[in-house]
């Protein structure tokens, strides 16, 4: 899949009130603490009543493997889907199993809505990279106008910032600190604020206008082609 709009506009024109950015990126360079990091902000925005979206990794280590087993739990509904392939005790390699991790897509983009608060997602990798795994949830939450926290290794900065033309705003980890508690009030006080008081549903962050073009036909994983989602565009 293209970056973000690429094929119709060079330019997201947005109504954001408060100018938040849609997409948040936290940058990483330890995927182990940014892990445990997210699952406990994962925990503190549930706990508090955040409709909650997406995909959140979970590394289960065995301790007859170099590799961890890897899974995908889905935010809306619970569900853990394993997306790692069992290569043996010494095996080094990438084990990701991309079709497992297309099912798993598949799962979270059902359990997104338009009254989905945020879409959380672990991780833009390597898959990401190359065109496929979360790309396309990123664009249909941008779509449905949900807002989306997505973990960024620092090696992989570059073409996320592609793919992203303009529209997220990036914080290092280590500006978050330890405590889930405490960076989920710092990354979004105002969905904070509303879920904590029992407020109303918070003002959409964008207003959509109608699609100007039906999306393109492109190459996902493996060469697989596949449709890319329409895109919207921004008014301000």
């Amino acid at each position: 899949m293209p970056a973000i709009g690429s094929n119709f506009t060079r330019r997201f024109r947005m109504q954001i009130a408060d100018r938040i950015h849609p997409i948040t990126a936290i940058v990483y360079s330890d995927g182990g603490q940014f892990e445990a990091l997210l699952q406990e902000v994962t925990a503190a925005m549930t706990e508090h009543g955040m409709r909650l979206a997406g995909l959140l990794q979970r590394s289960e280590p065995k301790p007859d493997r170099l590799k961890c087993d890897m899974h995908l739990q889905d935010l809306a509904t619970g569900e853990l889907h394993r997306i790692s392939d069992d290569r043996g005790p010494h095996a080094r390699g990438c084990v990701l199993n991309t079709d497992r991790l297309l099912r798993a897509c598949a799962t979270a983009e059902a359990g997104l809505s338009s009254r989905t608060d945020l879409m959380i997602l672990c991780k833009f990798g390597k898959t990401e990279v190359e065109g496929g795994g979360f790309r396309t949830l990123i664009a249909n939450a941008l779509d449905l106008s949900v807002r989306v926290l997505i973990g960024v290794p620092s090696i992989n900065l570059t073409p996320f910032r592609e793919f992203s033309a303009g529209l997220t705003r990036e914080i290092a980890m280590s500006e978050l600190g330890s405590d889930g508690l405490a960076a989920a009030r710092h990354l979004w006080p105002d969905l904070w604020l509303t879920r904590r008081n029992g407020g109303a549903r918070m003002n959409r962050p964008l207003e959509k206008v109608p699609l100007v073009s039906p999306s393109p036909l492109v190459s996902g994983m493996n060469g697989v082609k596949r449709f890319a989602p329409l895109l919207p565009i921004f008014e301000r």
